[in-house]
């Protein structure tokens, strides 16, 4: 028997309520472990396990079991007053258990199972690598990655965020073949070089676990065999698998020598790219004209799309949408690309400004953020975007 105190326990259902399963072949239990003074909950949906403990609790007699997991959420949430008494009932005539629960002016039992039919043997931090990062750092270069995640379930090798780690520097890093989004920080911690991948499925479970920490630190314990990620702060922690097998070389893809540069304002950017997207097209041109004024160098990009006109499309007629920008930029260049992956690219970038790279219209278009005067960069962030080989028809 013990007792708890109600907000606590609301909040600890709460959290676990992050990995309970959704499919029917799991049942959806939260499996509640009382001994040494302290309480822990624990869900899993083989993805995402949950782990949540609640210390300072007062125990007369510990026990173990699984119920489901909707059930007790339920029934503490009606239940009236501060504390909550749980005690584990045995009936040795039906061999079943029960978990009883009791407030100020109501009591309830909940049919129990045993706790060894819990799919999760728990949360595995034994001989794991450790190191230690600010929450909302981590959680800010999870956002900036997310949307180069790929998709396609037949690429599982992509299919999530490659974090890597060289000379204690974390760099995430996600693609989908079309784009490509890095963002890096310096580890608070000496730690050994090593890769993992997060899988695609459990980076919003993620993402809802470091929004609670803000500039706290978490420690990361990650294990190879089996292959588990860990993230812990204080008594909550959550645990997944990791992806399978290789992610490609990243680093091959990032262009070397840069023959062009433009620099131009992110916001404008985006908002003119909007201008010229209709419903019927998503590739955009980008012309840099590169011009000298009195001032200085003053350039402008200019953003064209052409769509065939939906009622003369036998006659290869097309539409065509043009808005332009003021940009700084050194010489002249054409290239096209999906408006989706640039604006997605420029808003990884969060800063006011930014500096698109190029070669020429066959390679990748670099994006990288310029940082204010007397501004750190605590992530740093670079952007890549291929090209569409993509011609227009002919347009008067």
């Amino acid at each position: 028997m013990l007792k708890v105190n109600k907000s606590l326990l609301v909040k600890a259902l709460d959290v676990t309520g992050l990995s309970v399963p959704k499919s029917n072949h799991l049942e959806p239990l939260v499996k509640i472990t009382a001994i040494d003074k302290s309480i822990a909950f624990t869900t899993t949906n083989t993805d995402i396990t949950t782990f949540y403990k609640i210390d300072n609790v007062e125990i007369v007699k510990g026990f173990e079991v699984c119920v489901p997991h909707a059930d007790l959420k339920h029934f503490v949430s009606k239940l009236q007053g501060e504390n909550v008494v749980m005690r584990l009932i045995y009936n040795k005539e039906q061999d079943t258990m029960s978990l009883y629960l009791k407030s100020d002016y109501t009591k309830t039992l909940i049919l129990g199972r045993p706790a060894d039919i819990f799919p999760c043997k728990g949360i595995i931090k034994n001989d794991a690598k450790y190191t230690s990062i600010k929450a909302d750092v981590l959680l800010k270069m999870i956002n900036k990655t997310i949307t180069s995640v790929c998709t396609d379930e037949a690429r599982w090798y992509i299919n999530g965020i490659l974090c890597d780690i060289q000379n204690n520097t974390l760099s995430c890093v996600a693609t989908d073949s079309h784009r490509l989004t890095i963002a890096k920080t310096t580890l608070n911690n000496q730690v050994d070089d090593a890769k993992f991948i997060l899988p695609r499925k459990s980076l919003s479970a993620i993402q809802a676990f470091l929004v609670n920490y803000g500039n706290l630190d978490i420690d990361i314990y990650y294990n190879t065999k089996p292959k588990q990620i860990v993230f812990n702060c204080d008594n909550y922690a959550i645990a997944t698998c990791l992806v399978e097998g290789e992610f490609p070389d990243y680093k091959r893809v990032i262009p070397s020598f840069v023959d062009n540069s433009v620099v131009c304002n992110a916001k404008y950017l985006i908002s003119a790219i909007n201008q010229v997207i209709g419903s019927h097209n998503n590739n955009v041109e980008i012309n840099v004209i590169a011009g000298e004024l009195d001032n200085g160098l003053q350039s402008k990009i200019e953003l064209v799309t052409k769509r065939r006109n939906a009622n003369e499309i036998t006659k290869a007629t097309t539409l065509k949408t043009k808005t332009q920008i003021k940009c700084v930029a050194s010489k002249n260049i054409k290239a096209v690309y999906h408006f989706v992956y640039l604006i997605d690219s420029l808003n990884a970038c969060g800063s006011e400004e930014v500096t698109l790279c190029f070669t020429d219209p066959s390679k990748p278009c670099k994006i990288i953020p310029v940082a204010k005067e007397n501004q750190e960069m605590v992530i740093d962030t670079l952007a890549i975007v291929m090209p569409i080989r993509f011609s227009y028809p002919n347009a008067n």
